[in-house]
């Protein structure tokens, strides 16, 4: 045994749960409760982009990709920018683009808050390599160009992840959605609540500024 050599530092869950996510996402080591989760402080804007097919290898049962449903994933993906590779994602005429409006209350995990004040270097993904299968296109990658991978997809697609077991999609008026809304510049407009939000908790107030940010 070296007496130099530097301790095992084994690396928290919550930051191989980030990592399997954004590179391995059909892998079934990803635990979703591994990451923070946080109740939602102030409205903010989402967008997921829904296709007939899946665009990313994740397995699903849902096949109406019209509406969003826990049949296309638990939890479920979306994004808090609405970039061209989110864009992407949702292929017409059997996709959709939505926009999700969260009000206050709701469970939400932003990627990015579990892997802040952790250092990621370019030994933390040796797991990953490990546990890729031979098919991943990362598996004959160097640590370092998996390194950077990792951080720009990470930051492309500014994933949060909603559980939609703790919420309810509600139309503007507060009614329960039917996915029947006409769409509004090529999104479907819908609002996310709280499971016991109250009909009282509209969108038609909160619409009126159109300027959400992400703060939770």
């Amino acid at each position: 045994m070296n007496p130099n050599a530097a301790a095992f530092v084994p690396i928290p869950e919550k930051v191989k749960a980030v990592i399997r996510r954004v590179l391995n996402p059909s892998s079934d080591k990803f635990v979703p409760s591994a990451l923070i989760w946080k109740i939602t402080t102030k409205p903010l804007v989402l967008y997921r982009g829904q296709c007939g097919k899946s665009t990313k290898a994740i397995s699903r049962v849902g096949n109406n990709s019209l509406e969003i449903s826990s049949q296309y994933g638990k939890p479920i993906s979306t994004s808090a920018s609405l970039t061209s590779k989110i864009q992407a994602f949702a292929c017409k005429p059997d996709g959709r683009m939505f926009e999700i409006h969260v009000v206050p209350g709701v469970l939400v995990a932003r990627l990015q808050d579990s892997i802040n004040g952790y250092n990621v270097d370019k030994a933390t993904f040796q797991f990953l390599k490990d546990e890729l299968p031979d098919r991943s296109a990362y598996k004959n990658m160097s640590l370092d160009q998996i390194l950077a991978a990792f951080f720009r997809t990470l930051k492309t697609e500014n994933e949060v992840l909603l559980d939609l077991s703790k919420g309810v999609f509600r139309k503007e008026s507060g009614e329960p959605e039917d996915w029947m809304s006409p769409e509004m510049d090529g999104k479907y407009v819908t609002g996310f609540f709280p499971i016991n939000g109250g009909r009282r908790r509209t969108l038609r107030s909160r619409r009126k500024k159109r300027t959400y940010r992400l703060r939770v």
